[in-house]
């Protein structure tokens, strides 16, 4: 990456969804905001996030600094993911295979505290939110006004945004919208890490050239994933198991990665961290301060490279057609 950017650049900011552990990209991001002493989304033009990555996208977007929702995540994440003892986890796993795990109007309280009670007409930058829309069978986008044919998002509430993305199957309920009555499901399923979605936005809709583009992409840690076991190599369904959602949310964000990168070069700066198999999961709130201090310690090592790279002005105001 250069050291200066061009005043044309446009700079997106893209957070990869993970449940609870989206405390770890959290983190990386209050610590940059503290140590440069700035609000991070100012400097960026758009920004992008699914399922946990959504909820702290939508909140940048609103002006939320990213150490309040960092201390949300700390405060709140066990009200989303109570934690409970053997016997009830046993049960819990046993009503899991009938029914969501978790309880979607739990999340609904804890995204408000999130993003607040703005609309996406209100945010303060160009957003691009993943979701799936069950309605139809087809990937779904919710967008900021940012041109005249996206007019049909502009009076969601954050909130209802928020829950389209963040609603992960078998976790929670789908949710439906009230205002439309169309059912959506996790942005995660199709783009878990959403950085295609940000440049193919800006190229397409804002008229950038991809040579223009910089992203910060920043993940909430992933585990490496190996299928060189005979059982895998040679299994069938039971030998695979849950297996293999773990193998295509690997393949769905390293695949993100790669083409990103054959789009835009070492114009993208990537923030994430390899932990040992099984050290994190979704739904785990109780390790949330090592996730917290994961993240903290990313954002100390990358943050010169940030600040060289994407902190150099403050972003203009977005352009909405309202």
């Amino acid at each position: 990456m250069n050291g200066h950017a061009e005043d044309s650049t446009f700079r997106i900011l893209s957070l990869d969804g993970g449940g609870i552990m989206g405390t770890y990209s959290a983190s990386v991001l209050s610590f940059i905001e503290q140590a440069a002493n700035v609000q991070i989304a100012s400097y960026f033009d758009l920004v992008t996030g699914t399922s946990t990555g959504g909820l702290i996208a939508l909140a940048l977007a609103m002006n939320i600094p990213a150490t309040k929702v960092l201390n949300i995540y700390r405060e709140q994440g066990s009200r989303i993911f109570p934690y409970a003892g053997l016997h009830r986890r046993l049960i819990r796993r046993i009503q899991h295979l009938l029914q969501p795990k978790w309880s979607l109007d739990c999340l609904r309280e804890v995204v408000h505290e999130i993003v607040g009670d703005g609309e996406l007409k209100d945010a303060k930058r160009y957003l691009v939110i993943p979701s799936f829309d069950c309605t139809s069978g087809k990937a779904h986008i919710f967008r900021t006004p940012h041109h005249p044919s996206f007019q049909f998002d502009k009076n969601r509430t954050a909130v209802g945004v928020g829950l389209a993305t963040a609603a992960a199957p078998t976790y929670f309920s789908a949710f439906t919208s009230r205002g439309s009555g169309r059912t959506y499901l996790d942005g995660g399923v199709w783009a878990n890490c959403p950085t295609l979605v940000g440049i193919v936005e800006a190229v397409r809709w804002l008229g950038k050239k991809p040579e223009q583009v910089r992203v910060l992409s920043i993940g909430v840690t992933q585990e490496p994933y190996y299928a060189t076991q005979p059982g895998k190599k040679f299994g069938g369904i039971l030998s695979w198991n849950v297996g293999i959602i773990a193998l295509l949310m690997q393949a769905q964000m390293t695949g993100s990665l790669l083409v990103t990168e054959e789009l835009i070069g070492k114009r993208l700066l990537r923030i994430d961290t390899f932990v040992e198999r099984g050290r994190f999961r979704m739904d785990d709130a109780s390790k949330i301060s090592e996730l917290a201090a994961l993240g903290k310690a990313d954002g100390e090592k990358h943050l010169e490279m940030v600040v060289q790279e994407f902190l150099t002005r403050p972003a203009p105001p977005p352009k909405f057609f309202t």
